[in-house]
């Protein structure tokens, strides 16, 4: 009884270390953000830039750690099939969580150096817009 209630305790600490995480990078990117359309276009670029610099900062420990607690869970599985299929999805999704940041990356970038991009057409845009009154 001891071990299952450590198992559940070990499962709710993941999760809370989870929503943490989304927590600091939502307000990461908030703060980023709102530096960013403050200023000018090169401004917004580079505050783009820092943010997913800052998330990879963030993530690549995570994601060692997201394995560390994977192959626990399958060392600790003890042959039960549901937790070895756990740590299993937990490998997974820490490996896809990066893979995904990694591919995100890619992506603004070739947005950013695209000689029409649209993230400057939005820049372009928001600058024209007059928020004065109306919040």
């Amino acid at each position: 009884m001891a071990k299952r209630n450590k198992k559940i305790r070990l499962s709710q600490l993941a999760h809370l270390i989870s929503r943490l995480f989304l927590l600091a990078v939502f307000l990461f990117l908030v703060i980023f953000f709102v530096q960013a359309f403050a200023g000018n276009g090169n401004e917004f670029k580079s505050a783009i830039e820092a943010t997913y610099i800052g998330a990879f900062y963030l993530a690549v420990p995570l994601t060692a750690l997201m394995v560390l607690f994977a192959g626990y869970q399958y060392v600790t599985a003890s042959f039960d099939a549901d937790q070895i299929k756990q740590s299993k999805e937990t490998l997974i999704y820490a490996i896809g969580g990066l893979l995904l940041l990694v591919l995100g990356y890619r992506f603004l970038i070739w947005l950013i150096q695209a000689p029409d991009s649209p993230l400057e057409a939005f820049r372009n845009w928001l600058s024209t817009v007059s928020f004065q009154g109306r919040i």
